[in-house]
């Protein structure tokens, strides 16, 4: 249970600080002050790489196979995310 608890908290964190940096870094290169928030979706890409550490850990079992089948949904709602953005809210 801890490397998991771990696990979760830094890719949390780490989500949480590249936004940041991100902003910042459009912010130098554009000079315009556009911060872009975190949403949950922004969750959903990292998901994927969630449930296949676990179906490696849980190989052959029931709960590997379960949570496996999570993946195809997980890609799917960032594929959506990138091919519903808006590119009017581009930084140029």
């Amino acid at each position: 249970m801890c490397p998991t608890v771990v696990g979760g908290t830094s890719l949390f964190f780490g989500i949480i600080a590249g936004n940041k940096i991100s902003n910042r870094i459009n912010k130098h290169f554009s000079g315009q002050d556009v911060s872009r928030g975190i949403r949950a979706t922004d969750f959903a890409p990292h998901l994927d790489d969630v449930c296949l550490a676990i179906t490696l850990m849980a190989d052959k079992s029931p709960v590997g196979d379960i949570i496996s089948k999570f993946v195809p949904i997980a890609l799917t709602v960032a594929g959506v995310e990138t091919g519903t953005a808006n590119p009017q809210n581009r930084v140029d």
